[in-house]
């Protein structure tokens, strides 16, 4: 029998879809009355939702107040098991004329109050100890902070159990900044019920933007496919943990993500060990080593500051070098999207692919546009085998040059990001190759080539873009095969991210899509 908040009169109701696995027992009692409440002190509220009708009986749902589903708890303890009787109950629905009280049939009814959200500030806050192998899966709002997940994960295993206790049937309609909240994940090992912080709202399309305590993902979720972790998992520190990175400067996500792409990935996805500096504020602050002793916080800073290591966001001023003859004209600005040969959103065009490098460093040209960087290349040819002998150039970093590839011995439009003793470390904007090329076979530009928008369209694949796993080195030769360079493909640009397009390309999927 249940009691409804405000109803005096007791109903008698039967829990759908399940029945007893052995006759009734004392013991069977005790058992239940532990799951429903009596012998914890008192009986406990539930919540209860009417499915169907059977005579004088309502057949229903029954949660508890850490949403638990009360016939899958006694299910999982072989108290009761399953029955292929929900068929009958949805034929059932008409309430007999002899229940005395009705109970709702469209939500479940709390019996007192609806259940407290759970928020991150209560997960048990853990440290990593010093010398631990870590390694360094992403970054936060700012490239200070990094997020690094041990290489030894003891409650890995225990944590996959307790969020599998987690009823995904009903939504959080109404999250809020700050809270927990678990979703379905797909990660390398399978399908797993990840928890995460909701870090921002859009109401307006239902989505929250949700950060991953336990992976790197960062990702928007419809509110519909959230739902509220098991309160257990509150004794659990977060399995990837937010670590402030000593002497990396601050710089917006966004823009630290785009840098960062110009760093060997290889250097960053090793096993790193993790040194405590101090423990302030903020958390831990500490430093990364790889295995040679070389600190990857020093190497994050280089690539961070304006104007060195790095493809430019702004192209620096060009200082004109004592003795030599080049264009003090200003290339187009590469944080400007109308830099590029254009790339139309949300239209499926075909494109041919210039240079792969992975899923998420791509470059494409509009095949509309492809003959005429043919013929802009075979310009470029010209321009340099009539170009006096013994003309040289003293590069220096952001510059556009006209460089001579060791790959085809081809030339090409160039930006310098980086000088060594005798080399020169390059960019080509038409193609999006980096190389390293000796500094005599460097070549100044004309104005009005120095002018040119971009060929190169920088592109990062749907299905590995903000939020998703990283590529595995299997995918990226997959993509690599499937995508050899000049090939032309159909695709459909989804979104701009800045100067970075996200596309779809027909037949490249890293999911099977229904």
């Amino acid at each position: 029998f249940v009691k409804t908040q405000g109803v005096e009169q007791e109903i008698l109701v039967r829990l759908a879809g399940v029945r007893l696995a052995e006759p009734w027992s004392v013991e069977i009692k005790k058992i239940m009355d532990v799951v429903l409440g009596e012998g914890r002190e008192g009986q406990v509220e539930l919540w209860i939702k009417s499915v169907g009708c059977e005579e004088d009986v309502q057949l229903v749902e029954i949660k508890d107040q850490d949403n638990n589903d009360i016939a899958t708890l006694l299910s999982d303890i072989k108290v009761l098991e399953k029955t292929d009787d929900m068929t009958e109950v949805e034929n059932r629905t008409e309430p007999n004329n002899n229940v005395a009280v009705s109970l709702p049939d469209e939500v479940f009814a709390p019996l007192v109050k609806q259940q407290d959200p759970l928020m991150v500030e209560d997960v048990e806050k853990g440290l990593v100890m010093d010398g631990t192998l870590v390694r360094l899966r992403d970054i936060g709002d700012t490239s200070q902070v990094g997020l690094v997940r041990c290489m030894e994960e003891k409650e890995r295993t225990w944590l996959e159990e307790v969020m599998e206790l987690s009823d995904n049937r009903t939504s959080i309609l109404s999250p809020q900044v700050g809270q927990l909240v678990a979703f379905v994940l797909q990660t390398r090992a399978g399908t797993r019920v990840a928890r995460a912080e909701v870090i921002k709202l859009n109401d307006d399309n239902q989505k929250a933007q949700c950060q991953c305590l336990d992976y790197h993902d960062r990702r928007w979720e419809s509110y519909e496919t959230l739902f509220q972790p098991p309160p257990a998992c509150l004794s659990i520190p977060p399995l990837c943990t937010k670590v402030v990175l000593y002497s990396v400067p601050v710089i917006p996500r966004k823009e630290a993500k785009v840098m960062l792409e110009q760093v060997d990935q290889a250097s960053l996805s090793q096993p790193l060990t993790l040194r405590v500096m101090e423990v302030g504020l903020a958390g831990q602050v500490v430093e990364l080593l790889d295995a040679e002793g070389i600190s990857i916080n020093e190497l994050l800073a280089k690539v961070l500051v304006v104007a060195e290591d790095k493809i430019p966001l702004t192209t620096p001023s060009i200082p004109v070098t004592p003795d030599i003859s080049f264009s003090p004209v200003q290339p187009p600005n590469y944080s400007m999207v109308t830099s590029y040969v254009p790339l139309p959103l949300n239209t499926c065009l075909p494109a041919i692919i210039l240079h792969v490098e992975s899923p998420t460093q791509l470059f494409v040209c509009h095949a509309a546009h492809w003959e005429d960087l043919n013929r802009f290349q075979a310009h470029l040819q010209s321009v340099a085998a009539n170009m006096d002998q013994g003309t040289t150039v003293q590069p220096v970093v952001g510059q556009l040059v006209m460089i001579r590839s060791e790959q085809d011995n081809l030339w090409y439009r160039g930006t310098v990001i980086k000088l060594h003793k005798f080399k020169a470390k390059i960019y080509c904007p038409d193609y999006g190759f980096v190389e390293k090329i000796p500094v005599s076979s460097i070549l100044p530009l004309g104005d009005s080539d120095v002018r040119r928008a971009y060929w190169a369209s920088h592109c990062t694949l749907v299905d590995w873009g903000e939020g998703m796993q990283e590529a595995t080195m299997i995918e990226v030769e997959r993509v690599k095969q499937m995508l050899p360079v000049t090939k032309q493909v159909e695709l459909q640009v989804m979104e701009v991210d800045g100067v970075k397009f996200i596309i779809d390309i027909k037949g490249i999927a890293r999911f099977e899509r229904k």
